[in-house]
C-alpha cells in the first residue's frame, strides 16, 4: 500500500475530529468522516479500466471505501469534501460537462496557460476529456476534481473552478492530494472548497 493512502485511511478514523477556528468565526467546527463500504470486485475492475494505470494510488484508496464524505460539517454533512462512488462517476462527469460545454464554441476555444504559481491552467474542455475520470468534489458547489490517463498530464489532479470557468492542476498526483488532505487540510479546504472559513487547525481526536 502506498504511504499516502495508508495515512489517509488512518487519518479518517479520528474519533472526534474538528477544525479550530478564529474566535471571530464563532468557535470550533465539529466534523465527521463518513467513508462508504468497500466497492464490489466488479466496481473495482471498472475503475481500474477507467484509470488505465494512471493512478494506482486512487485505485488502492477505493479498495478501502467506495467514496464517502470527509471533513463534513457535523451539523450539515453535505458541506464536505467527498470522493465520488464508482457507480456515480459517470453521472458526475456529465454534470461537469454541463459547465465545460456550456457554450457551443467551448470545445473550439481550448487553451492551456500557467497560473501565477506556474501550474497548468486549462481553459475550456481539454482534448483528452473523453478519458477523464471525475472522482471528487466539494459540497454545495459545481467544483469537481478529475484526472486523465493519457498525455503529458496523465495522473495529475485538476480542479474545475466555475467562477473562472477553468481547471487548475492542484496536485501532480493523487498521492500528493492525499498528503495535502492529511497534513494541510485546513489550508486546502479554505483555498479550494466552499463554506469553510477562518479555519486554523485540524484535530483528529478532540476532547
Amino acid at each position: 500500500m502506498s504511504k499516502p493512502v495508508d495515512a489517509f485511511v488512518k487519518f479518517v478514523q479520528g474519533r472526534n475530529p474538528l477544525f479550530t477556528r478564529k474566535r471571530s468565526a464563532g468557535g470550533n467546527l465539529p466534523l465527521k468522516h463518513l467513508p462508504e463500504r468497500p466497492p464490489t470486485a466488479a466496481a473495482q475492475k471498472k475503475l481500474e479500466v477507467l484509470l488505465d494505470g494512471a493512478s494506482p494510488e486512487l485505485l488502492e484508496l477505493y479498495r478501502h471505501f467506495d467514496g464517502g464524505r470527509y471533513f463534513a460539517d457535523a451539523k450539515d454533512i453535505e458541506q464536505s469534501f467527498y470522493f465520488i462512488p464508482i457507480g456515480e462517476m459517470k453521472t458526475a462527469k456529465r454534470e461537469l460537462e454541463d459547465w465545460l460545454f456550456m457554450h457551443p464554441e467551448a470545445a473550439d476555444e481550448y487553451s492551456e496557460e500557467k497560473d501565477e504559481e506556474g501550474r497548468p491552467c486549462l481553459l475550456g474542455p481539454p482534448p483528452w476529456w473523453k478519458s477523464a475520470v471525475v472522482f471528487a468534489g466539494f459540497g454545495y458547489a459545481p467544483e469537481r476534481l478529475y484526472l486523465t490517463p493519457e498525455g503529458k498530464h496523465a495522473g495529475k489532479v485538476f480542479l474545475y473552478d466555475h467562477d473562472s470557468d477553468s481547471s487548475i492542476c492542484i496536485a501532480p498526483s493523487v498521492n500528493k492530494l492525499l498528503f495535502e488532505l492529511c497534513t494541510n487540510s485546513a489550508a486546502f479546504l479554505q483555498r479550494y472548497g466552499t463554506g469553510f472559513f477562518d479555519l486554523q487547525e485540524y484535530r483528529a481526536d478532540a476532547p
